[in-house]
């Protein structure tokens, strides 16, 4: 016989004992609806007296289903991280500062305990990894400075960049402008080097400012020449001056006056005859200024006041650096004249490469010369010192 078969037969016996003792009849009251409740039967006793004081297991079931609800229903609502007590404590700081001083009397207010459906509307945050780990959460950053600021720099204004220089042709011929006779008028000799291109200055030795107008023309960066005196055709009526090489002196005298003039105008580079139509023509006496020249590694300019002078030829074939006038300049003077044998002088530097001419320090050549200064870069001639002509 199975327990459960036990468990009915001692049910049946004890229903009218238990009618007996409350005098009700055995049918249902109708308050109470019946229920039946299976009950799991009792072990076995070894007196059997105490299965009528224990619980039925139906209602052993039902205080297990309600004690779980609850634990359930109200553990739910309160677990908490313990993380996020510390953060809700800073939060509820300045809240309650800001409360009137009335308000504070109440302590019942303060100690209420939150509403549950409150606690369930708001649920807490669930905690962070970091949280988790016990790592505190990172800071944010702290907000970047303020630009600093820097006054604006205006560039100054670029200027634009200077023209190109003019694009130079080359020269077609070049000349040299020698101006004789300085010595006696030192105003004149600083118009001359006024002028805007430079002329070689042949000074006569032994004149009142021989020696000072010829370093004044070294300062300022002009060529000196000695202007040596020589006996002319028809002498001694026509007279070449002081300091004169002449035909009756001797070897010794020639060379002696030849340094004496020299030492009277220095920083000069080269000579050239004054007057001296008589003594260019004799080859013995011209030998002698040829030596000296050489020795003292000074130019020869022959003015060619002769036809007949035979300065040049010696000179080459001595090997000196020698050349010969091409044109005289003022010989007469007139406007006219002056500008006619200007353009001779710029043609004959095109057809040769270049010229030479002699002048003299007459008012109307410096006015000649200033007045054509652009005629030179016009016609393309470049006016240089003489020894830049020398071979």
């Amino acid at each position: 016989m199975s327990a459960i078969a036990r468990f009915r037969g001692r049910h049946r016996e004890r229903k009218p004992a238990a009618r007996a003792r409350t005098g009700q009849p055995g049918r249902r009251s109708a308050a109470a609806p019946a229920r039946r409740v299976r009950i799991a039967p009792r072990k076995k006793s070894g007196t059997g007296s105490g299965s009528s004081s224990r619980l039925p297991l139906a209602a052993v079931w039902l205080l297990a289903v309600i004690s779980l609800a609850s634990l359930i229903y109200w553990g739910g609502g309160f677990h908490k991280p313990a993380k996020r007590a510390e953060p809700a404590a800073r939060t509820e700081a300045p809240i309650a500062a800001s409360v009137p001083a009335g308000a504070a009397a109440k302590p019942d207010a303060a100690a209420k305990p939150a509403n549950r459906h409150e606690i369930q509307a708001h649920p807490a945050a669930p905690p962070t990894r970091a949280q988790d780990a016990g790592v505190q959460p990172a800071r944010e950053p702290a907000p970047a400075p303020p630009p600093i600021r820097t006054a604006a720099v205006v560039p100054a204004p670029v200027e634009p960049p200077p023209p190109p220089p003019p694009v130079t042709q080359p020269a077609l011929g070049r000349v040299a402008i020698v101006i004789d006779d300085f010595g006696r008028d030192l105003e004149m000799a600083r118009e001359f080097i006024r002028l805007p291109f430079p002329v070689t200055l042949s000074i006569l030795p032994r004149q009142p400012h021989s020696r000072e107008i010829a370093e004044l023309a070294h300062r300022h960066q002009r060529q000196v020449m000695l202007h040596l005196p020589m006996e002319p055709r028809g002498y001694p009526k026509t007279n070449p001056g002081s300091g004169a090489l002449l035909l009756a002196m001797s070897e010794a005298e020639i060379v002696r006056t030849m340094n004496l003039d020299l030492d009277n105008s220095p920083y000069a580079v080269g000579v050239n005859n004054h007057m001296g139509s008589g003594f260019t023509e004799h080859a013995d006496k011209m030998r002698i200024v040829i030596r000296e020249l050489q020795r003292r590694r000074l130019f020869f300019l022959d003015s060619f006041t002769s036809a007949r002078s035979i300065g040049l030829s010696l000179a080459e074939q001595a090997g000196l650096p020698a050349r010969r006038r091409d044109i005289f300049l003022d010989h007469e003077q007139s406007p006219q004249f002056l500008n006619r044998q200007l353009k001779q002088l710029l043609r004959q530097a095109k057809i040769q490469g270049s010229a030479v001419a002699i002048g003299h320090p007459h008012a109307l050549t410096l006015n000649v010369l200033r007045e054509h200064a652009e005629l030179f870069a016009a016609e393309r001639i470049e006016v240089v010192a003489l020894s830049e002509l020398m071979p």
